[in-house]
C-alpha cells in the first residue's frame, strides 16, 4: 500500500473550528478520498488566527516534522482571510507583505512537495467579503506565477448557501459541519485534486 502524508496548513477554516464534528474540510477530503491501494496520514496544522506571515514562518519545520522517508509528502495551503481582517482600521498583512510571503511560501514548497493553494472563503460582512473576494484573486494570480495549482471557493460557497447560514447560526465567522462538507466537495471535484474517489 501506498502511504501518502498530506499536511494541511493555513488558518482556522483549515483547522476546522465550528465544526461540531471535528473534522473541518481536510477530514472529510482524507476520508473521502483513501482506497484500498493508498494510505492517507492527514496532518492538520491549521492555526486560529493565523495570516500568510504566521505560516511563513512556521510551515516548513512542521512539514519536516512529519516527513518520514521514503514516504510521499504533499501539502494544501489554504490562508488570506486574516490577512485582511481590519485591525483598528488596518489590515493585519500589508498587501505588499501578503505577495512577498505568498510567493516565498509557494516558490519553496514546489520545489520540495507536491503542492496545492485554496482560496479563502466568503464572509458574512459585506466589506470583509469584498476584501476577501480581492485576496482570492490575488492568490489565485501569485499561485499561477508558481506553478501551483489554486482552487477559489469563495463563490461557489457563497452562492451555495450551507456556508453562510451556518455562519449565521454561529459565531459569524465559521460554519459547522455542512458549510465544511460544502468545501471539502468542492475540493474532491476539483480536477487537480490528486485522489478521486469513485461515486
Amino acid at each position: 500500500m501506498e502511504d501518502i502524508r498530506i499536511n494541511f496548513i493555513g488558518d482556522s477554516f483549515v483547522n476546522g473550528t465550528g465544526d461540531s464534528e471535528f473534522l473541518g474540510w481536510p477530514g472529510r477530503v482524507c476520508a473521502a478520498s483513501k482506497s484500498a491501494g493508498i494510505g492517507i496520514t492527514c496532518s492538520n496544522l491549521g492555526v486560529r488566527a493565523d495570516t500568510s506571515t504566521d505560516v511563513l514562518r512556521r510551515w516548513e519545520n512542521e512539514v519536516d516534522a512529519r516527513r518520514l522517508k521514503p514516504h510521499d509528502t504533499r501539502v494544501v495551503f489554504s490562508f488570506g482571510a486574516n490577512d485582511c481582517w481590519l485591525e483598528e482600521g488596518r489590515t493585519r498583512v500589508e498587501k505588499t507583505d501578503t505577495i512577498s510571503n505568498t510567493t516565498a511560501i509557494l516558490a519553496r514548497a514546489a520545489s520540495l512537495y507536491p503542492t496545492l493553494m485554496i482560496g479563502p472563503p466568503p464572509a458574512l460582512e459585506e466589506a470583509e467579503d469584498r476584501r476577501r473576494q480581492e485576496m482570492s484573486a490575488l492568490l489565485g494570480e501569485l499561485s499561477h506565477r508558481a506553478g501551483v495549482s489554486y482552487l477559489s471557493v469563495i463563490d461557489a460557497l457563497r452562492h451555495g448557501g450551507t456556508w453562510r447560514m451556518e455562519q449565521q447560526q454561529g459565531d459569524a465567522i465559521h460554519p459547522s459541519a455542512g458549510g465544511y462538507g460544502a468545501l471539502a466537495r468542492l475540493v474532491l471535484d476539483w480536477s487537480e485534486w490528486w485522489f478521486h474517489p469513485k461515486k
